[in-house]
């Protein structure tokens, strides 16, 4: 649908606030970039990269951790928003202080699941399945916003990364000067981190193991990627350190890390941000699960697989933390989860077959 045909009055998408769940919404704002302009707000990293895939007319920045923290924050914020003249909002994540943002905003209709407190801040209030968590996210938010009842599988997105996203990656290879990056030539990403908590995180002894695994077997440099975080950067130095992998955790902006892992030939982590981004570009994808559920937030794309979690009585919790020491993750095999990658390179090599 080309911009003439669309709607006049624009839409306000309330993004969710973490990646991967920014991922698993791509297919309901593509639905909605469709049919209406779109202006998106959330947290500004996450609104510069849906910027960057093409699928906004409008960004609004919404920094709710710094500049824009507190009462004052959220109301700056939604006068931004105002701005646009957006009828109708479409309020993603469960927060009652997302919902309050788009009724700030004047938005007239304002959609999304009346959870935590906020129905009477919804006039358009869409029930969400039952059992909980029993249905692909990303199919419940396409329905949401099409107005139908959640199909499985229905919902995809294919990630292109964008200029932005490009260009950073062109920037990284010229930094790798005299590397296996700047030289074209194959290489595997792991992210051994998940800022959710311990409970999604894959022992990093099996990540070690794993990640020489890949290299002897395909003789492929192993990258390591993550977020700027400094636990996070310290998890990744540990396992760059001491296997001699490359590096790069906290040096990818949102755009340059969807360009890095569209180039890669593998991608392994846990259930986190940089999963979702893989397998939506098409990298054969392996997300390892422990707290929570591949039915409901496992990665889509044409080769992507998951391991775990280890079968035990609690799984899954839905927790961040564990009190009775990970055995959903602890007894996850390496094993196990280079069977995956045996199956998910299998999937992907029949797929290039058939083109």
């Amino acid at each position: 649908m080309n911009s003439s045909m669309r709607g006049n009055q624009p839409e306000l998408a309330v993004l969710p606030n973490w990646l991967g769940d920014l991922v698993m919404a791509l297919p309901a704002l593509a639905l909605m970039k469709q049919r209406s302009e779109l202006v998106v707000v959330g947290a500004p990293a996450l609104v510069e990269f849906v910027d960057d895939l093409g699928l906004a007319d409008a960004i609004v920045s919404y920094d709710r951790r710094g500049a824009d923290a507190g009462p004052r924050g959220l109301w700056r914020a939604a006068r931004r928003c105002a701005v646009h003249r957006p009828y109708r909002a479409t309020v993603f994540p469960p927060s009652l202080r997302a919902a309050l943002l788009a009724f700030l905003a004047g938005c007239r209709r304002r959609r999304g699941h009346p959870t935590d407190g906020r129905a009477l801040l919804l006039n358009e209030r869409v029930p969400l399945p039952r059992p909980a968590r029993s249905r692909h996210q990303s199919d419940v938010w396409l329905a949401m916003v099409s107005g139908e009842e959640p199909t499985d599988g229905k919902a995809s997105f294919r990630l292109v990364p964008g200029k932005r996203g490009r260009q950073g990656w062109k920037r990284i290879q010229l930094e790798d000067a005299g590397g296996v990056l700047s030289h074209g030539e194959a290489f595997a990403v792991v992210a051994p981190g998940a800022q959710y908590g311990p409970a999604k995180r894959w022992p990093l002894r099996h990540f070690r193991a794993l990640s020489k695994k890949i290299h002897e077997r395909f003789g492929w440099t192993v990258v390591v990627v993550g977020g700027g975080a400094p636990a996070e950067r310290q998890l990744c130095r540990a396992l760059g350190d001491d296997t001699g992998m490359l590096d790069l955790c906290g040096r990818t902006d949102l755009p340059t890390l969807s360009a890095l892992l569209a180039a890669a030939e593998l991608f392994v982590g846990n259930d986190s941000g940089p999963a979702q981004v893989a397998a939506a570009a098409g990298t054969p994808t392996v997300t390892v699960f422990g707290s929570t559920s591949p039915r409901w937030t496992a990665p889509r794309g044409p080769a992507s697989e998951t391991a775990g979690p280890h079968p035990v009585p609690c799984t899954p919790c839905f927790r961040p933390t564990c009190s009775i020491g990970l055995p959903c993750l602890e007894e996850l095999t390496v094993g196990e989860v280079w069977d995956a990658v045996e199956r998910v390179l299998e999937r992907a090599h029949a797929g290039r077959g058939e083109r």
